[in-house]
């Protein structure tokens, strides 16, 4: 059995790749046990999800920089 620890890792792996069969399995097999972490799970895929609309949502709609004020800041941040 996987920690809790492993598990958390595991499942923030997941928003971003496939884990492996293995993987996946003991994740699938702590989370039937660890309310915690399929809480933590469900949390994750709700910051993705709001994350994802918000980058959406600025896209759209927001005025973009003027190319002076993207290379001041681009500047300071090189100092």
């Amino acid at each position: 059995m996987i920690s809790c620890k492993q598990a958390t890792e595991l499942v923030s792996h997941s928003l971003d790749r496939p884990l492996a069969p293995g993987q996946r399995l003991r994740l699938q097999l702590h989370l039937l046990i660890c309310r915690q972490c399929r809480r933590y799970r469900k949390q994750l895929n709700f910051l993705k999800r709001a994350a994802s609309r918000l980058d959406s949502h600025i896209e759209e709609g927001a005025p973009s920089l003027a190319p002076e004020a993207k290379q001041r800041i681009k500047k300071k941040l090189e100092k």
